[in-house]
């Protein structure tokens, strides 16, 4: 893969592992594709990202926070290095999410027991990550059988 991880992201219909892996900040099936407004789509340098709708065109892009600016008048407003402009009270200004050199950041989920979690690790009520993985050779104790959907579990 010569695309995501610390590289650009990859464009949608790419191969991908995760979804710090795609530009449009979503991962199914192995392939890249595009977000869903108003939720999550990994994360970057600056923590993380968030899918919106692009002013004029409605297209889901997965936007880095927090915004640049919040302007007044219309998308020509925005500041340089503005990459997609999202309208809701104001004009929101954003950079796309890039590629991270840290861990993904993961999303708080909550959990009754390891099978509510893509982790398959619950404890105190919430999913705990940091056994992420690409191949089984990244697990270790006690998480080892299997590297599933990105992370290390026993199935």
């Amino acid at each position: 893969m010569d695309c995501g991880g610390s590289c650009p992201r990859c464009p949608n219909g790419k191969a991908c592992l995760v979804a710090n892996d795609c530009i449009g900040g979503a991962c199914t099936g192995g392939q890249c594709g595009p977000c869903t407004p108003l939720q999550l789509c990994g994360s970057d340098e600056n923590g993380l990202c968030q899918c919106d709708e692009a002013y004029p065109s409605g297209e889901p892009v997965c936007d880095t926070g927090p915004a640049l600016a919040a302007v007044a008048g219309g998308c020509a407003n925005c500041p340089a290095g503005t990459e997609t402009c999202v309208a809701l009270e104001f004009f929101y200004c954003y950079k796309r999410c890039g590629p991270t050199t840290a861990a993904p950041i993961p999303p708080v989920l909550r959990c009754l027991n390891h099978l509510d979690c893509p982790s398959r690790l619950c404890q105190d009520n919430v999913c705990v990550f940091g056994n992420e993985c690409q191949t089984r050779s990244d697990c270790r104790e006690p998480f080892n059988n299997t590297c599933g959907g990105g992370f290390c579990m026993n199935l």
